[in-house]
């Protein structure tokens, strides 16, 4: 029950349920501390601590991270890579950005290791979304999006997609990026891919304000915020509020 609760927290976190992903992680945490096996407390703490992170309570996202570190066995990869996934989104929160490319290059090379072309996917999707250097990042997203082919995962082929958006925005082709944009949304509408919808919403505000078109800005503004406050993701409601 523990493994399939914790792996069902990684769906939520996609699909924006967030607070009922913050109920069964208690649930999944509680059942793994009462069969008194480390490596199922580890998981579990990993998979809230991702609920946590989302809805902006960081400090108690990083206890969990620090409580399941201890707890990870040296030879079980893939909870050793969860806690680098996790890790990636608190030293961004905390600014440390020095720090960002060597936890994400040793979580690659346990994905690699282990042979889940899922996380070398994420892992290539954040490394792209960390740097600075446009044909390097490209080279990752087109990377990222062969491995989640591999995987025949296609709601995150879309996260890539919409994420390399932001080379068309950078390059100052904003009606091209608002087109992709809206049809990567009529795309995760169909699948339920509430997150990506939401940073696609907050993407279309801000594209429509370059263009200077602020009556479509502001309606996806509106529409991003209110779907953001309900499925309780602090950080994007700051930004949009922003």
């Amino acid at each position: 029950m523990v493994r399939a609760y914790a792996e069902l927290l990684f769906i939520l976190r996609k699909t924006g349920d967030l607070k009922r992903g913050l109920d069964l992680g208690q649930i999944a945490l509680d059942a793994a501390v009462r069969t008194g096996q480390p490596g199922l407390k580890a998981e579990a703490l990993l998979a809230l601590g991702i609920i946590h992170n989302e809805l902006g309570d960081y400090e108690k996202a990083k206890t969990c991270l620090k409580d399941a570190e201890e707890l990870i066995e040296p030879e079980n990869g893939l909870m050793q890579f969860k806690a680098h996934f996790l890790k990636d989104f608190l030293l961004s929160i905390s600014g440390k950005y020095q720090d960002l490319k060597p936890n994400l290059t040793q979580a690659l090379e346990i994905a690699r290791n282990i042979g889940d072309h899922d996380w070398e996917g994420i892992v290539l999707n954040q490394l792209a979304n960390h740097t600075n250097d446009l044909l390097l990042c490209r080279m990752y997203y087109e990377q990222a999006l062969a491995a989640f082919e591999d995987a025949g995962d296609q709601p995150y082929q879309d996260t890539v997609l919409s994420n390399s958006v932001d080379n068309y925005e950078e390059a100052g082709l904003y009606q091209r990026a608002i087109e992709m944009t809206q049809h990567l949304i009529s795309r995760q509408r169909a699948t339920g891919d509430i997150t990506n919808i939401n940073f696609n919403l907050f993407r279309l505000c801000r594209l429509f304000l370059f263009v200077n078109e602020l009556p479509k800005a502001k309606n996806y503004l509106d529409e991003g915020y209110a779907l953001a406050q309900k499925t309780g993701a602090t950080r994007l409601q700051l930004a949009f509020k922003f």
